[in-house]
């Protein structure tokens, strides 16, 4: 504990002050905001390319893969 407060509360405090500074720094649009998160799915595994690949498309080839897996 610092003075009166928890040091825990004294962090929180420091954190949500600077929280609306370093988020008016960032600017992205959607589609970077797309391809940050493609990549972060490719990374985990998945089959990604939202320029081409709808959830209509990905549904079908995830549903032809479960196939494949038993015929």
């Amino acid at each position: 504990m610092i003075g009166d407060k928890p040091t825990a509360w004294l962090l929180y405090e420091r954190l949500r002050q600077r929280l609306p500074q370093q988020a008016g720094d960032i600017d992205v649009d959607e589609r970077e905001t797309r391809r940050l998160i493609d990549a972060q799915l490719r990374a985990a595994g998945w089959e990604i390319d939202s320029q081409q690949l709808t959830y209509l498309v990905q549904t079908e080839i995830m549903l032809r893969n479960s196939l494949n897996k038993y015929f």
